[in-house]
């Protein structure tokens, strides 16, 4: 399997640390993954703090709602957006904000999981003492009554163990072939043994599949008359 499959497929939320400092190169490295993410017109509204002081880490524990498990992490970074660069490009730009944060978030989510890091997207938490956390200490660069906002904070640290499996789940529940609710595996038998015999007889199953019962009737039905 291709490796970004692989970081894909095994990325999971962390949120048990061994307190261990993350570097800045490395923080710096999952917040240059977050600039590649998409961004309508490349105007690559985010902009992004990294801070790995311990005490700044405490200070956003202690401000995130009982979130006590952050006490532990390694690194924060803080997304900020400003959407008054996106309104001279848009006339509803903000509403290409959240976008924008949860593609870069995804993105520094696999940059975490590809480092060997553990990684979790925080959202629940004090406005004022957080927003002073990533801001310049004196003047609180965000908020409603300035240029930038801080949209959500990325937790990241060395993982300790590893977090609860994932509940199962099926992806035929979720993948559709075609049109929505027709599953992979009836087209995948339909289309499968016999789809050169239905070319051949000019069968069109995505357009004649209105359920499964009636399309396999159809199906055995053509087939047979065109062995006959």
């Amino acid at each position: 399997m291709n490796d970004v499959f692989k970081t894909i497929y095994n990325r999971r939320s962390h949120r048990r640390y061994t307190g261990r400092t993350i570097s800045y190169d490395k923080l710096k490295a999952i917040a240059n993954a977050g600039l590649h993410a998409p961004t309508v017109n490349d105007l690559r509204d985010l902009e992004f703090v990294l801070v790995n002081d311990g005490r700044d880490i405490t200070t956003m524990s202690n401000s995130a709602d009982d979130q006590t498990w952050i006490r532990n992490a390694g690194g924060l970074i803080g997304v900020v957006s400003n959407p008054q660069r996106l309104n001279e490009y848009h006339d509803d730009g903000e509403a290409f904000i959240d976008r924008h944060v949860g593609a870069a978030m995804q993105n520094m989510l696999l940059a975490t999981q590809a480092l060997g890091l553990g990684g979790c997207w925080v959202e629940r938490y004090e406005d004022e003492p957080v927003e002073k956390l990533f801001s310049d200490r004196v003047g609180n660069d965000f908020g409603p009554d300035e240029d930038e906002n801080l949209e959500a904070v990325l937790v990241v640290g060395y993982p300790d163990g590893k977090p609860p499996e994932k509940p199962p789940y099926h992806p035929s529940n979720h993948i559709f072939f075609d049109e929505y609710e027709e599953r992979l595996e009836q087209h995948k038998y339909m289309r499968g043994q016999y789809y050169e015999q239905l070319k051949k007889i000019g069968y069109n199953v995505s357009k004649d599949a209105a359920s499964t019962f009636p399309a396999f009737t159809k199906l055995l039905e053509r087939i047979k008359s065109f062995f006959q």
